[in-house]
């Protein structure tokens, strides 16, 4: 351990392989049970922030929620993120099967810190992270929170059909996908579409495109709760119901005015309102997982 974090009691900064995340104990009490917490995809850092959308802190709102019941946790910036943006490999090196490895190694750190019964929750992609990082491990559960149901490049496709682009620049952009769909590679990539499909990028896309949510789900031999929201506006309805599909058994729960940021808008408006770190998490979410944990703990 390196210290506290953020000047918050009972959170302290840790390092793993060139990685650092946020371990908080249990309050007050022996934690019956320990999580590994993951962030979704891009820059967001362990807290859940993203420097190109509001602040919302629910990452480490959720850890904190969870150490009050009795369950400790970590949280990290993943590789080039952040307090991690040192030990990130080169781009062209990254794929979704070594954040995964990441994953399990965080939780192998944690179980060894804390000695308890141990879960994985991710959000986003992070869920899917948390489902291949659970085929390494022996845990008590995995929590999919706001998980696609589809793969990215289905996720992408209907993105792009929906965003307002150039017709030539979006038939260039479904090329593409394609390619990199077949495992072939594009040197050359349209300057619009650069943050998306840039060349040193296209190797950890071609490694993620390849994994079913959905199928990972169903082949996961661990306990898994499927946590989904109304207000999500990223990953929909039929993705919640193509997890729960995939595996039937699995415990759910649909919070008919929860956001993609783990927050309630009881807006009546098309379109959520802004996400911000005023507002709590969703009401019923942390109560759901601690209830969850604490029957398999």
């Amino acid at each position: 351990m390196s210290g506290q974090a953020d000047n918050s009691p009972g959170e302290f900064v840790v390092s793993l392989d060139g990685l650092d995340g946020v371990f908080v104990d249990a309050v007050g009490a022996t934690a019956a049970a320990a999580c590994v917490i993951v962030a979704g995809s891009g820059p967001t850092d362990a807290n859940g922030n993203n420097p190109f959308a509001p602040r919302t802190d629910n990452l480490r709102r959720l850890a904190i929620a969870l150490a009050t019941a009795g369950i400790a946790s970590v949280r990290f910036d993943k590789r080039g993120v952040a307090r991690s943006a040192a030990g990130a490999p080169p781009e062209e090196q990254m794929t979704i099967d070594a954040a995964a490895a990441d994953v399990a190694a965080w939780a192998n750190w944690l179980g060894g810190r804390a000695g308890r019964n141990l879960f994985l929750s991710g959000h986003s992609e992070g869920a899917l992270l948390c489902l291949l990082a659970a085929a390494r491990l022996k845990i008590g559960g995995v929590v999919s929170l706001c998980g696609a149901g589809r793969r990215l490049d289905a996720v992408l496709v209907a993105q792009l059909g929906a965003a307002a682009m150039p017709d030539a620049l979006r038939a260039n952009a479904m090329e593409v996908m394609a390619e990199l769909v077949a495992g072939r590679r594009v040197a050359n990539v349209d300057p619009a579409l650069a943050a998306l499909f840039r060349p040193s990028v296209q190797p950890y896309l071609m490694s993620i495109f390849a994994r079913d949510p959905a199928a990972e789900l169903a082949a996961c031999q661990s306990p898994v709760l499927v946590v989904g929201g109304g207000r999500d506006v990223q990953v929909l309805r039929a993705d919640f119901d193509a997890l729960v599909a995939a595996r039937p058994e699995a415990e759910q729960l649909w919070l008919p005015s929860m956001t993609h940021a783990l927050q309630d808008d009881e807006d009546d408006a098309a379109a959520p309102s802004t996400a911000s770190v005023a507002r709590p998490l969703a009401r019923g979410l942390v109560e759901k997982i601690i209830d969850f944990v604490a029957a398999r703990a």
